[in-house]
């Protein structure tokens, strides 16, 4: 596609985290209970879907696509702890941006809800940009406090309510 658009287009293409495929897979209540009571069977699930991912990588790769928007939803603070973020999500989160950094494609990492306990953690696993949903759900993300931790170690994109700005 590069070759097609040049330098004025930017492609990429959405996929889900390994952990966040898994509630599609099996659903949100047996995710939130097998992390504690069937934590083998939720990490044999999330491996097959970051084989599938890794696949769909390359082969978005080989098509000129430029980068890859890592989607992450229900694991945020006010969904699961810290703990299984940093055992269920984080490490196949590293593995994808990882294996997009060796092919040459570029990543931004969105995460959904609460980033107030794990926001270092995001931006460990390494992503080119960060994109953060806005504060509402009774969260509050404060963007200069994003700054603040990020310290130029990624870009950061979104945080804006949508809703808002229509309004006015």
């Amino acid at each position: 596609m590069t070759k097609v658009f040049g330098e004025e287009y930017f492609t990429f293409m959405n996929i889900p985290s390994p952990l966040w495929a898994t509630y599609v897979c099996i659903g949100f209540p047996k995710v939130l209970l097998y992390l504690y009571r069937n934590p083998s069977l939720l990490t044999c699930v999330a491996e097959r879907i970051l084989k599938r991912n890794i696949e769909l990588i390359k082969t978005l790769n080989s098509i000129g696509v430029n980068g890859v928007f890592i989607e992450e939803c229900l694991t945020s603070r006010d969904v699961i702890s810290l703990e299984p973020f940093r055992k269920y999500s984080k490490p196949y989160v590293s593995r994808l941006i990882n294996k997009c950094k060796c092919l040459g494609l570029k990543t931004v990492y969105y995460f959904c809800g609460d980033v107030s306990d794990r926001l270092e953690d995001l931006i460990n696993v390494g992503p080119d940009a960060i994109s953060l949903e806005e504060s509402k759900k009774g969260f509050n993300i404060d963007i200069e406090w994003v700054h603040e931790v990020v310290k130029g170690r990624c870009c950061i994109l979104g945080n804006i309510d949508s809703v808002w700005i229509k309004e006015q």
